[in-house]
C-alpha cells in the first residue's frame, strides 16, 4: 500500500490550468503591488499572481512580514529560497527598518550559497531566519532544523511553513524514493522528499531545541482582506487535500 498516495494524485497536472473560456478579473497583489489576473494552480482558482508568481502562502507571509514584531530595526535576517516577489518586498522592508538582510540558496543565485543542512555561518549569527516551504525539499531535515537553531542568536526566531495536510499527524518519508516520478506520486511534488505531519512537524522543531508557536495568522485578518488578496488556499476542484495555513514561529530560548 502506498501511504499518502490517493490525496496527492491530483498534483500530476499542468503548472497552470487555464480554461480557454476562463474570464479572470484583475486582483490586487499585496506582494508586488500590481493589480493583475490571478491564475488557477492545480485546481485552485485565484492562486497565483501573474505578475510576481506569488501563491496564497506568499501573500499571507507578506501580510505577516509587513507587521512582524520579529523584524525590528537592525535585526540580522537570513531568508532561504525566497519567492522573487517576497524577496523584493523584504528588501524594501530592510531599507525602511535598517535590517541586515541576506538571501540564501544552495542552487539558485542569491546573496549566499548555503546548504540548509550544513549552514556555513557562525553560531548565533542571525536574529531571524525565514524558511518558507523549503524543509520539505531537504533530505536531512532534522540536521537542517539543528542548523537553524545553531545559527540563530539566543531569542532569535525562525519563521517557517511547510505543506501540512489537514488530518495527517505523522510525517511520511522514504529515502529510497528518489525519482521525480516517485516523489510526485508519494509526496505530491517532484522535488519533495516527505509529507510532514501536523503533530510531527512542531515536535521535530522542539527536538532541535526550539520553543514553537503555531500562529493562525490567517484567522486574525479581516475577512474582506482575506478575500481581496485571496490569502486562503482554497480546495482543489478535483477534491485534493486541504492544508494547514498556520505560520510556525520557532524561537531559540534566551538562555540555554
Amino acid at each position: 500500500m502506498l501511504v499518502g498516495l490517493p490525496a496527492y494524485l491530483h498534483f500530476a497536472t499542468d503548472y497552470f490550468e487555464i480554461s480557454p473560456n476562463e474570464v479572470i478579473e484583475p486582483t490586487p497583489c499585496n506582494v508586488c503591488g500590481e493589480t493583475v489576473p490571478f491564475k488557477t494552480r492545480r485546481g485552485r482558482a485565484h492562486a497565483v499572481c501573474s505578475s510576481c508568481g506569488a501563491y496564497e502562502r506568499h501573500r499571507l507571509l507578506t501580510h505577516y512580514l509587513g507587521q512582524a514584531p520579529e523584524l525590528s530595526a537592525g535585526k540580522r535576517v537570513l531568508h532561504f529560497a525566497p519567492n522573487n516577489g517576497v524577496e523584493a518586498f523584504m528588501r524594501g522592508r530592510a531599507e525602511a527598518l535598517a535590517l541586515d538582510y541576506a538571501t540564501a540558496d544552495l542552487f539558485a543565485i542569491e546573496d549566499l550559497k548555503l546548504d540548509l543542512a550544513d549552514i556555513e555561518q557562525p553560531d548565533a549569527s542571525w536574529d531571524v531566519v525565514i524558511c518558507y516551504h523549503v524543509l520539505e525539499h531537504v533530505p536531512n531535515s532534522d540536521a537542517a532544523m539543528s542548523e537553524l537553531f545553531r545559527v540563530l542568536a539566543p531569542g532569535g526566531v525562525a519563521i517557517l511553513q511547510v505543506p501540512l495536510e489537514i488530518g495527517r499527524t505523522q510525517t511520511y518519508e522514504d529515502a529510497s524514493i528518489t525519482s521525480p516520478e516517485g516523489r510526485l506520486e508519494h509526496f505530491g511534488q517532484e522535488d519533495h522528499v516527505r509529507i510532514y505531519g501536523t503533530a510531527d512537524f512542531p515536535r521535530r522543531l522542539e527536538a532541535a531545541g526550539f520553543e514553537v508557536e503555531a500562529l493562525d495568522y490567517l484567522a486574525t485578518l479581516p475577512a474582506e482582506r482575506v478575500a481581496e488578496h485571496h490569502l486562503a488556499r482554497g480546495p482543489s476542484e478535483d477534491g485534493g487535500p486541504r492544508f494547514d495555513e498556520r505560520i510556525f514561529l520557532a524561537r531559540k530560548p534566551d538562555t540555554p
